[in-house]
Parts: structure tokens; C-alpha cells; sequence
């Protein structure tokens, strides 16, 4: 999705446009649409949306956080680590 950038350490969407940061989002769509009202600014007449052209695929984000799936590790034996991903 054009742009829109995944940042791992906030677990949000951020909104880039020409190199200008627009802010993070909780929803890749609503940063696209800070990207795409930014772009209409600056391109005016020439701005052409493409969102509606490009299928995209937004993958799911793990629900659990990291220390919850390790916190039950007997730390006495590491040779099995078996982690709950569903």
C-alpha cells in the first residue's frame, strides 16, 4: 500500500508521504488515507488515487505479546521450548 510502513516497536501504521511523516495509525487504511489527502495537496491535478487498483494483503499481527507466551519457561531446561502461536 502505497505510503504506509508497518513500525514493529509501536505495532503501528505510519503515514509517509514525499518524505514527510503524517503520524501513526492503528489501521493501515486510515494511514493510506493520510497519505492519499497529503498526496491530493501536493500533486493537485495530477494526484491519481491507486488504492482502488491494488489488491493488497494485510497480514495478521500475533495477538499475544512475547512475554506472555515465555513467561511460563522453566528456566532450567532449555533443550524444548514449545510456544502457543494461535
Amino acid at each position: 500500500m502505497k505510503g504506509v510502513q508497518y513500525i514493529k516497536a509501536s505495532r503501528k501504521w505510519a503515514a509517509i508521504c514525499k518524505g514527510e511523516y503524517l503520524g501513526l495509525f492503528s489501521v493501515a487504511e486510515d494511514a493510506h488515507k493520510a497519505y492519499c489527502k497529503r498526496a491530493k495537496e501536493l500533486y493537485g491535478e495530477f494526484y491519481k488515487d491507486t488504492s482502488s487498483d491494488i489488491n493488497f494483503i494485510i497480514p495478521e499481527l500475533p495477538t499475544k505479546r512475547l512475554d506472555d507466551m515465555f513467561k511460563n519457561i522453566d528456566n532450567t531446561d532449555k533443550s524444548s521450548i514449545n510456544i502457543d502461536f494461535s
